[in-house]
């Protein structure tokens, strides 16, 4: 798969939730990911996220395509950031050492610690999107990558990825409180 319009039909299948409704997957720059592609590279997986942080730098409304070579980002920055002059993230497939599904995000970890941290799917998604993910950096990094269990397993685990996605400014205070609450039992 190649095109904006290829890419956005993908997306459709792993949907990210905001407050109120899914994004909307004509919303997400595909095209800057489109217009990015080397000459025969191949899209593997496309999806977008609500909210995400490549390292420090916080988006909104990102597209994510891994190709057989990379990880393309496009998105809107959440705040501005120093240095972060435009939209559009490359890195290549050998930075990443392991993926985490914990709470309603994933997180793709680099060899760099500049982690990757997109988020707000249902339980489903979230896997399949992990399971997705864990089988392409297997597959174009020669099996190198050890597997990394989808993740946490105790309300306890469950509540700290919730508070680091807090931290982080993927979910409100009242969010973060109302899931807490939930997985406490009260």
């Amino acid at each position: 798969m190649r095109t904006a319009l290829e890419m956005r039909t993908m997306a459709e299948r792993y949907p990210s939730k905001g407050l109120i409704s899914a994004i909307d997957s004509g919303k997400l720059p595909f095209h800057l990911i489109e217009e990015s592609l080397l000459p025969g590279e191949d899209v593997l997986l496309a999806f977008g996220a609500y909210a995400g942080h490549i390292g420090r730098v916080r988006y909104k409304n990102i597209a994510l395509a891994f190709t057989d070579r990379r990880l393309l980002a496009a998105g809107t920055l959440s705040i501005p950031h120093l240095g972060a002059r435009d939209n559009m993230v490359s890195m290549k497939l050998d930075v990443f050492h392991s993926v985490v599904a914990a709470g309603i995000s994933i997180l793709i970890r680099t060899i760099s610690h500049d982690s990757i941290t997109i988020g707000n799917y249902s339980s489903e998604i979230r896997s399949a999107l992990f399971d997705q993910i864990q089988g392409i950096l297997e597959q174009y990094q020669g099996g190198g990558m050890p597997g990394a269990p989808v993740l946490p397993q105790s309300p306890a685990e469950e509540i700290r990825a919730y508070k680091a996605l807090l931290d982080e400014g993927i979910l409100t205070q009242a969010e973060f409180e109302a899931k807490k609450k939930q997985l406490l039992g009260l």
